[in-house]
């Protein structure tokens, strides 16, 4: 009787489509879950790299140290909540400590109680907007370095079977080698509204093959000829985009 032959890995399916150039999903404020994601930092970085979230099952000898944690769910056994520190050779260098040369306002304690993200300079770097109980409102500006690109779009339904604000939206962006997802998003955190402009970083790509928005009436419409480093208006409805402003610091 003939051998049957041995499926492919997940790591050697996921480096052959790597190689292929087929694109990887990556959902932003997503969750991921890895079995045995320990043992790949390099992934792990990439995931963290998208705005997503992973979770990995903890080996027993896991180099970390525990920041906080809230008790232990006695019904189940489950621990959540629980904030770490990688202590390991390899999370050393990808996930440096930064706290201290992020400025001032990070190195000293406030009683937070809102925060807004919006692009208020127009350079492609969300900055942050912070309440605090008993204090001043903080503006930080993201003075962030790097060469990478990014495109801006600006959502409107039609205000018919879509809102106007276009809430609910999925914005998919295409390049020559990933796929990234976005959901427009209402709400914010406390007392606080982000800014509507939806923010796509690209890395260091320059070509966009398609920009698609899934419209909450269930429209679906392809952008072609949208630039990198740039923000538009996207109006529902109308094949046209309007060009707010480059994207530059």
């Amino acid at each position: 009787m003939a051998e049957q032959p041995k499926p492919p890995l997940k790591d050697e399916v996921l480096k052959w489509l790597e190689k292929e150039g087929v694109p990887m999903e990556l959902r932003v404020a997503k969750a991921y879950v890895m079995d045995r994601g320990y043992l790949d930092f390099a992934r792990l970085h990439r995931f963290a790299s998208a705005g997503a979230t992973f979770v990995i099952r903890a080996k027993r000898n896991l180099d970390f140290r525990r920041c906080s944690r809230r008790p232990v769910d006695r019904a189940t056994g489950l621990r959540s909540d629980t904030i770490i520190r990688l202590k390991g050779v390899q999370t050393a260098k990808l996930y440096q400590e930064v706290s201290l040369r992020a400025g001032s306002y990070f190195n000293s304690k406030f009683v937070g109680r809102g925060v807004a993200v919006a692009d208020y300079d127009r350079d492609g770097r969300p900055d942050l907007a912070i309440s605090n109980n008993g204090g001043p409102a903080i503006l930080l500006r993201n003075e962030t370095t790097n060469t990478n690109r990014g495109i801006g779009l600006r959502l409107q339904g039609d205000g018919i079977k879509s809102s106007r604000n276009a809430i609910g939206s999925r914005v998919e962006v295409v390049t020559g080698r990933t796929k990234r997802v976005i959901y427009l998003c209402g709400g914010g955190s406390y007392l606080s509204s982000n800014d509507r402009q939806v923010l796509v970083g690209l890395g260091e790509e320059e070509e966009l093959s398609c920009v698609s928005v899934h419209w909450p009436s269930g429209k679906t419409q392809h952008y072609r000829s949208l630039r990198a480093d740039s923000s538009y208006e996207l109006i529902e409805g109308k094949d046209t985009t309007n060009l707010n402003h480059a994207l530059k610091p």
